[in-house]
């Protein structure tokens, strides 16, 4: 089991989100908006700046500065499974995203 990230106040993380089985998920324009949409959403319920990112078809990146008192894994962690979650709804399919 990992560790528990060390958070310094004020820092900046660079975070690389890789899709399962390394299969080309985000190609599909539809899916990088909605994970864009999740990403504007995560922006409203958690205090963070998004410094930059980019979606690859395989995978993603983004620079993340957490406001003070907020937990980097737990926005990561609604971001993504969030995401995971509305893109087996759409595509009609379980499992890891």
């Amino acid at each position: 089991m990992r560790r528990n990230r060390i958070l310094k106040k004020g820092a900046s993380y660079y975070i690389t989100c890789t899709i399962n089985r390394d299969r080309p998920e985000l190609k599909p324009i539809f899916v990088r908006e909605m994970l864009l949409l999740t990403l504007k959403q995560a922006k409203k319920k958690f205090r963070f700046s998004l410094l930059n990112f980019v979606f690859v078809y395989t995978h993603c990146h983004f620079i993340i500065r957490p406001k003070r008192g907020e937990n980097l894994s737990k926005i990561m962690q609604w971001l993504l499974g969030t995401f995971a979650v509305r893109y087996n709804k759409r595509l009609k399919i379980r499992g890891k995203v």
